[in-house]
């Protein structure tokens, strides 16, 4: 959706634009098929291999043989005009690697656009930390060469600019968060429980964390007016379904993928969302953040230490605790249930239609990109 965003402002205010991309979708998992394009747009899908696993060898092979159909297909275009900018989502780090030589050969901006940490956050799936890093540091220098390259850096999060502030030293740079279309979203007090009701509190899954999604439903049973709901577990509700049946755990429902459309008008009924996320992590700023915030739920958040727990901190928009911890998410939780009326429930979500809509981050983004073109 960012580049769709994006590539839509930039369609708007009268530029031609070039969506360059994988043949291999991430998300779903299946080849990829050029739709109708609007007038402005061209869609370019450069062959790659499949891969089914996230963090698996496969992907990273996929990615190299992604940044060869790169290459070759700059070196097509060679005799055509030059862009006059290039904006590079990371990950992947190969394929920056080739725009970043491409630009600076070619004397063309280039705005490198960081939304997630690589190969950083490989690591805290992997085993033998310190081994790891060693094998990995080919990735960490590909990582620090990009931004040392780029002519401006994006990111979602502060966090992530952070990291590389060494690399960035006076460059141009700023954050553009993911954001939501918040217009969207049902108001909360046309649908917000009742008093009278039972409570519920929503977990968006990540199946990585199954063991503590079963922490949070043993949680739960301290509680005879809440429901836990988890939403967007996929092909793993059905395992995490069991595991909770076989410890008779109740008041739990597992939704495993709920459409955008019914996110819109079902999660502002909600009375509150939780955010598991392993201590450590560099990605601080998770999408479901942002759905939370534009539902108008307060969110129990276990990302410390970051731009996320700041933004709450600040704005009055949840609490966080210690990731794994029962007794502080029981605290958590009867916190958000006796502290967010209604109407803190609206002001969250008139925080993030004013802060966190998409529409207006992505005009942003688009003015600040031109003034780097036209800087140069």
């Amino acid at each position: 959706m960012r580049y769709a965003a994006l590539t839509e402002e930039f369609i708007r205010n009268g530029h031609e634009v070039i969506y360059i991309t994988s043949s291999f979708s991430h998300i779903r998992k299946e080849f990829r098929k050029v739709k109708d394009t609007p007038s402005g747009l061209k869609v370019v899908l450069l062959k790659t291999k499949s891969y089914s696993k996230n963090y698996s060898i496969d992907r990273f092979l996929s990615y190299q043989y992604l940044a060869v159909s790169l290459n070759n297909w700059l070196n097509t275009v060679s005799a055509e005009p030059p862009p006059a900018l290039v904006i590079g989502a990371s990950p992947p780090l190969e394929t920056n690697y080739v725009l970043a030589k491409y630009c600076r050969k070619n004397d063309i901006p280039f705005i490198y656009d960081i939304q997630d940490l690589w190969p950083e956050e490989f690591l805290k799936f992997l085993p033998a930390k310190g081994v790891q890093r060693i094998i990995l540091k080919p990735y960490f220098s590909m990582a620090e060469r990009i931004v040392e390259m780029s002519t401006a850096i994006v990111s979602i999060l502060s966090d992530f600019l952070d990291y590389y502030k060494t690399q960035i030293s006076d460059k141009p740079n700023s954050v553009f968060h993911l954001g939501t279309d918040t217009t969207k979203y049902q108001n909360v007090a046309d649908i917000f429980l009742s008093d009278n009701k039972m409570k519920t509190v929503i977990a968006m899954g990540n199946s990585s964390y199954g063991n503590h999604l079963i922490k949070l439903a043993r949680v739960v049973q301290h509680f005879t007016d809440l429901k836990l709901i988890i939403i967007g577990l996929n092909e793993k509700s059905d395992h995490i379904k069991k595991r909770i049946e076989n410890e008779k755990l109740h008041n739990i429902e597992i939704i495993p993928w709920m459409a955008e459309t019914e996110k819109y008008s079902g999660i502002p009924a909600f009375n509150a969302g939780v955010i598991l996320f392993a201590p450590g992590s560099k990605y601080a700023f998770p999408n479901r953040a942002f759905t939370y915030f534009a539902a108008g739920l307060p969110v129990i958040n276990t990302i410390r230490g970051g731009e996320l727990e700041k933004c709450i901190a600040e704005n009055n928009l949840g609490i966080s605790v210690n990731f794994g911890e029962e007794n502080q998410m029981k605290d958590a939780i009867e916190y958000c249930l006796n502290h967010f009326s209604v109407q803190e429930h609206q002001r969250i979500q008139d925080y993030a239609k004013a802060n966190f809509d998409r529409a207006d981050i992505y005009k942003q983004y688009y003015k600040w990109a031109i003034e780097i073109a036209n800087d140069q």
